[in-house]
């Protein structure tokens, strides 16, 4: 008997080392999803019915979560500004994107946990495009809330505000207003345009029609250089009820005079139209457009030059150049077939070029990992593999002095450590490199993928503001916009050179930020890789000023600005809601619309359909047999079932 009870002990512990699996299958109910998408915008509020929204409306969906909760797992989610999981709202966002809420539900749950949908809205959106395509054709109902008063209300409003954010001094501009007058026909409007409580500019108008939608038109003087802020407004009517959206701010940057840029062509070429249309976005540039074949134009104005497929053997240019380096001007330099290697060299920039056979590669982009002096623009890094391949010499390239590259090429999907736009400094002049030609595409893919130009626009836009900065005026340098909405997020990034104009990052940077009514908030910098960065999130409308300081050994450092925070007043330009869309939506998914006195039938409704039941899942699992503890207390038991017989017995 011992010697049984010994071999299958021996056996069982052999088979168990050979690692048996064994499989569990289990089934369980569970309950299906219910979501209720909820408007958390201000406009919902923005009728006479505000305090039966904030009060009533939020204790009969309470109730109405309450009754499904039995039957289903109900998840509220708010969307507005941006779309997140929270119970209770406060109508209190500035934005409202409908259009986000397909991607949002798709990504945090399945189509076979979600039972049904109810999206409660006013059916008012200013961000994104129209909902009814997405929602509209998820595979579950959609019950529609219908929130809002679809009454117009009587109301004056801006719509619009047309003008240029950027001045010169002692000039004057020109402003556009879009305005619409509801319920106030024969009666007059009073218009007034404010600059630090003073009137500039003031115009009375008749409303002949109701409504009326209508244009205005006038000019301001700059006579201030600086930021400047313009308050726009209408007097409120009799018995209005919405007056946020009767005035709006408008900010504009009067400036003294623009930085002109030289663009320098060996030959017509679409690269030209595309640098020059990015740069004619920022008035801040005057550009001039010249072919090499015409007369030279004089250097005394200009504040960068770019040459595009120059030196070339037909034009070397070599006294030209010469000038353009006595005068210390920034250069860009755009390689093409055209492009003349030898007379390039001999220029003795800080980027040499050793041509292999004469032939030429197909490169995209890489983004270089190791470039801090700016970032591209978010929406062209996120495109950069469907990015069209520059022409780009197959050549050797050797660079000198103080270097960074941005971009890399990649050729055949092969990363190298070539240079396909690189930034070069000697004696405190910048110079910049594009090792190709071909980036007329690239605006062009930006447009098909992004919907604009404006990604590409604004890399143009930083390469040249990078190469006109004056590297040698401070060794302290903070950026930052001057114009940002109540929903942007306010940025700064900094640079600190030592003693030999490298970059450095080791002594803390501190920004202190100071609004309009002298209050004030410090905040750090954090390191980069060679630069600072700070991010202080967004802020209420407004003007502000800041001061970044730093200490590097002995010396202190400092550099200040302005910035000006415009109000958001979206929600404010339509209050009067779309039921029209709910009904579209609620029809395409097979739902319906329903009012807030009806969610107590809504509810009863619901809960006796068949997406109520509550899904049968069978879960499978596969596991070792080893790892099954009660095993171990059977062959524990086994074995010293073994030893005490044998000890009983007296048997060995």
């Amino acid at each position: 008997m011992l010697a049984v009870l010994r071999f299958f002990f021996v056996f069982a512990l052999v088979f168990l080392l050979l690692e048996p699996e064994i499989q569990f299958f289990q089934t369980k109910k569970q309950k299906p999803v219910f979501l209720i998408l909820q408007d958390n915008s201000s406009s919902v509020t923005m009728n006479a019915d505000s305090l039966y929204y904030k009060n009533e409306y939020l204790q009969s969906l309470n109730d109405f979560r309450e009754t499904l909760s039995g039957k289903f797992d109900v998840r509220t989610i708010l969307f507005g500004d941006s779309v997140r999981e929270q119970s209770i709202p406060d109508f209190s966002d500035c934005i409202t994107d409908m259009s986000a809420l397909a991607d949002a539900v798709e990504l945090r749950f399945n189509s076979d946990e979600v039972g049904g949908v109810l999206l409660a809205s006013d059916g008012l959106y200013n961000k994104g495009f129209s909902p009814l395509s997405r929602l509209g054709n998820l595979p579950y109902p959609f019950y529609t809330l219908a929130l809002g008063d679809t009454t117009q209300q009587r109301d004056v409003l801006i719509s619009e505000v047309r003008y240029n954010k950027l001045a010169f001094l002692n000039n004057r501009f020109p402003v556009r207003v879009y305005y619409e007058a509801w319920d106030a026909k024969n009666e007059t409007l009073h218009f007034k345009v404010e600059k630090q409580g003073k009137v500039l500019y003031s115009k009375k108008i008749t409303v002949k029609e109701s409504p009326q939608r209508a244009v205005l038109d006038f000019e301001l003087d700059a006579d201030v250089s600086g930021l400047q802020i313009y308050t726009l407004k209408f007097k409120a009517l009799d018995g209005e009820l919405v007056v946020q959206n009767n005035e709006q701010s408008i900010v504009v940057n009067v400036i003294d005079n623009q930085q002109e840029i030289l663009l320098l062509a060996q030959a017509p070429h679409p690269d030209l139209a595309a640098i020059r249309r990015a740069l004619e976005t920022n008035l801040n540039f005057s550009v001039k457009l010249v072919m090499a074949d015409q007369l030279m134009p004089k250097l005394d104005d200009a504040d960068l030059v770019v040459l595009h497929d120059l030196p070339s053997s037909m034009y070397p240019m070599s006294a030209f150049f010469n000038d353009v380096r006595n005068r210390k001007i920034p250069t860009f330099f755009i390689f093409g077939k055209q492009t003349s290697f030898n007379s390039f060299n001999q220029l003795a920039y800080p980027l040499q070029v050793k041509l292999k056979n004469g032939s030429f590669d197909n490169a995209q982009p890489a983004l270089s990992n190791d470039f801090g002096r700016f970032e591209m623009p978010v929406d062209l890094v996120n495109i950069q593999e469907f990015l069209p391949p520059l022409s780009v010499p197959f050549a050797d390239f050797k660079i000198s002095n103080v270097h960074e590259i941005l971009l890399t090429q990649k050729i055949s999907g092969v990363n190298t450590d070539k240079p396909l736009l690189a930034f070069t400094s000697n004696e405190n002049v910048k110079s910049a490199f594009l090792c190709g030609s071909g980036i007329w595409q690239w605006r062009m893919t930006d447009y098909r993928l992004n919907g604009s130009h404006l990604a590409f626009d604004e890399f143009v836009n930083r390469i040249i503001q990078f190469l006109v900065s004056k590297q040698n005026a401070k060794r302290f340098n903070v950026r930052s916009l001057q114009f940002f909405t109540e929903n942007d997020n306010i940025e700064f990034e900094a640079e600190l050179y030592n003693e030999t104009w490298e970059l450095i990052n080791i002594p803390e940077v501190i920004l202190t930020l100071k609004d309009s009514t002298g209050n004030t908030t410090e905040y750090n910098f954090k390191q980069g890789l060679k630069s600072y960065r700070l991010n202080i999130g967004s802020l209420p409308a407004g003007y502000y000023e800041w001061t970044a300081k730093t200490k590097w050994q002995t010396t202190a450092y400092d550099e200040s600005g302005v910035f000006v925070v415009k109000d958001l007043p979206l929600e404010f330009m339509k209050t009067c809601a779309n039921h029209k869309l709910l009904s579209m939506i609620a029809v395409r998914s097979d739902g319906k619309l329903v009012f807030p006195q009806q969610l107590p039938e809504l509810s009863e409704e619901i809960l006796s359909l068949d997406f109520s039941k509550p899904r049968i899942i069978e879960q499978h699992e596969q596991s070792d047999l080893i790892h099954l503890k009660w095993i171990f207390f059977i062959l524990l038991f086994w074995i010293a079932l073994e030893w005490f017989l044998r000890k009983f017995l007296g048997t060995y």
